[in-house]
């Protein structure tokens, strides 16, 4: 996964963070930063995986849009990389894509590029769950 670099303020190692019962699983918690109060949002979650486990190696990218600030919870940043932007290509059309620039080739490797703008929108990402249900019967045999 790969996200603009120049929304993220920083990265810093995950650390524990306060879950609230009835909370999208799409948003991990909330963290405590330097007296900032910041929503975590899953990456795994937002794009449709499994939800993280919290562990020793995870990080937090924190991120700034013209939203707000909030955290990304991901399992590591391994590298700074330049994506040419105009040779993104964009994935089939999903409840999904809002939050997801396009897809990357970088060698032999995919990436998904993360919209950051779009994931600051927390209203958006937490009405995810919202579509669950309709998604999960789509394409079902009656």
């Amino acid at each position: 996964m790969a996200a603009a670099i120049e929304l993220v303020r920083e990265v810093v190692p995950a650390f524990e963070l306060l879950r609230v019962s009835g909370m999208s699983p799409i948003l991990a918690g909330m963290i405590g930063l330097r007296g900032d109060v910041l929503p975590v949002i899953d990456t795994s979650a937002l794009i449709g995986e499994e939800t993280l486990q919290l562990d020793a190696r995870m990080q937090f990218l924190i991120v700034r849009t013209g939203f707000r600030s909030f955290a990304l919870l991901v399992d590591t940043v391994e590298d700074l990389v330049e994506i040419d932007l105009r040779r993104l290509v964009h994935p089939m059309p999903g409840a999904r894509d809002h939050f997801i620039q396009g897809v990357a080739t970088l060698g032999e490797e995919m990436v998904l590029v993360l919209d950051l703008e779009a994931c600051g929108n927390l209203d958006a990402v937490t009405r995810l769950d919202d579509l669950q249900p309709s998604l999960q019967g789509e394409g079902a045999m009656s």
